[in-house]
């Protein structure tokens, strides 16, 4: 079992280990919005690139799908209101995949206090994704 934001999600599915449901679902969701940020129809060709005479064509607005702005909204939105140490931890935690370990030398936190801080860190966001 990983050792990270994932295998704290399977064991609070059985109802154990500092992370409630609520908290799991508020991580998946980051994992979710970044994702959908991240994905653009040009995922696989460079669209972007101006033709070789340099001259442009076609539509002048270019970037992201609306599915992909309205995370990015989202995201930008979310971590104003959960605040930088939450939304930092959370990030590790959910979108690197950072284990506890990682998070406990990464963010200064005594091994007693990973769990609990993480759990808070996604409580904020549980919040936040709610207002």
């Amino acid at each position: 079992p990983s050792k990270g934001f994932l295998g704290l999600a399977v064991v609070a599915r059985r109802g154990a280990g500092p992370l409630s449901m609520r908290q799991v679902k508020a991580g998946m969701r980051l994992v979710a919005d970044v994702e959908r940020e991240n994905n653009s129809a040009g995922l696989t060709m460079n669209w972007d690139a101006g033709p070789s005479d340099g001259r442009p064509r076609g539509p002048r607005r270019g970037g992201q799908t609306s599915s992909a702005a309205d995370a990015s909204a989202r995201l930008k939105r979310v971590r104003a209101l959960a605040g930088e140490p939450s939304w930092s931890l959370a990030w590790l935690a959910c979108v690197e995949g950072a284990t506890l370990r990682e998070l406990k030398s990464r963010m200064a936190l005594s091994q007693r206090a990973v769990g609990a801080a993480l759990a808070h860190a996604l409580e904020q966001l549980a919040n936040a994704y709610e207002r």
